[in-house]
């Protein structure tokens, strides 16, 4: 299992940063590596929205169908999978104060084939820690690039 935890200060308001993520459009703009992110359904956010995800990791792609388990407006997006790798994780903001989030990125990973899936973990996880700290900095750019 791979487990990777992020943090990163965006200088917008905790409601800027949370609509921008809840905007199921925007994933493929600043989650480094995600190749496809669309609703499987008619529900495009909250709480059992579905989605279909196609995400690069160095030379692999991983593809999963997440599903949104716990969903607060303005504080916490979380999934699970429902098919295809086991990636579950949470997207957690807290205002930090002067108009500025703490945006928290968590995120479990369990690749697909007993000890080989180990062994590739072990040797994935420097890229996913970077593409999911180039994450954080990617929604930080994009987001405090919004008109005010």
């Amino acid at each position: 299992m791979v487990q990777v935890h992020s943090e990163i200060e965006i200088d917008a308001p905790v409601s800027t940063v949370f609509a921008y993520i809840d905007d199921y459009t925007t994933a493929t703009k600043w989650v480094a590596g995600m190749k496809d992110w669309k609703p499987v359904g008619d529900k495009t956010q909250g709480l059992g929205s579905t989605f279909q995800a196609k995400i690069g990791v160095g030379p692999t792609t991983l593809e999963a169908t997440l599903e949104i388990t716990r969903w607060e407006q303005d504080h916490l997006i979380a999934w699970e999978p429902r098919k295809g790798v086991k990636q579950a994780g949470s997207y957690t903001l807290e205002d930090a104060g002067g108009g500025k989030t703490r945006f928290v990125l968590d995120i479990d990973l369990e690749l697909p084939g007993g000890i080989v899936g180990r062994t590739l973990g072990k040797g994935m996880e420097p890229i996913i820690r970077n593409q999911i700290s180039h994450s954080g900095e990617l929604l930080k750019e994009q987001v405090e690039a919004l008109p005010k």
